[in-house]
């Protein structure tokens, strides 16, 4: 673990010896000798496939990993998680990005490349709302969910919105499940992209008020 933990980030050339010592019948002292070595740290960095997102300054802004630091790869995968949600969540509903690296032993330098993978640019398209009702109900106007849950036709499609509608149907407690989810056919030919907002009633609560 401890020999794990260290090429994690960044140190390839770590050695870990273990010296045990007995002391008596039931007792043993244990030291771990670490010898770090140099760091490999990153020497070339490069994004690839942003060609053609108007927002690529924004996706590319302040990643945790950049030329000079430790070839950490916690950071390089949050760096790729990064850039895919940062897409997400500019329009690109299907975006994903691939990492390729190689390190170099004698010079101690890696070379890391991000290539994005955009995908169609999207906007929400048509809002689908359907309300399973406790009960015998009639259930809950499917304009009420609309209302709660915020998403505009026409704006641009952000990963972010679908979540915090999900949450906001839930944290107004009328409902026992909530699903928002994007259309699983996909980005259509006008390039928007219909969602589905699939929730289910609660049972009713009852309230008291204090008589004064």
């Amino acid at each position: 673990r401890l020999i794990l933990f260290y090429r994690n980030h960044g140190f390839l050339d770590i050695k870990v010896d273990t010296v045990v010592t007995r002391l008596n019948a039931s007792q043993a002292a244990v030291r771990f000798v670490i010898t770090e070595g140099q760091p490999t740290r990153i020497g070339a960095l490069a994004i690839t496939g942003l060609e053609q997102v108007p927002v690529r300054a924004t996706v590319e802004k302040s990643l945790p990993l950049q030329v000079g630091a430790p070839f950490d790869r916690l950071a390089l995968a949050d760096a790729r998680d990064s850039l895919a949600r940062r897409l997400r969540n500019s329009g690109y509903p299907d975006a994903d990005v691939l990492v390729n690296y190689d390190t170099d032993a004698p010079s101690h330098l890696a070379a890391v490349t991000f290539a994005a993978l955009p995908g169609p640019r999207a906007r929400i398209g048509a809002v689908q709302v359907t309300v399973h009702p406790f009960g015998k109900g009639s259930g809950v106007d499917t304009a009420v969910v609309r209302r709660l849950a915020g998403l505009k036709t026409g704006a641009w499609y952000r990963q972010q919105d679908l979540e915090r509608a999900k949450s906001t149907l839930y944290v107004n407690q009328l409902f026992a499940r909530a699903g928002v989810e994007a259309d699983s056919a996909g980005v259509r030919a006008d390039s928007t992209l219909p969602v589905r907002i699939d929730v289910v009633e609660g049972a009713p609560r009852a309230g008291t008020a204090a008589t004064p």
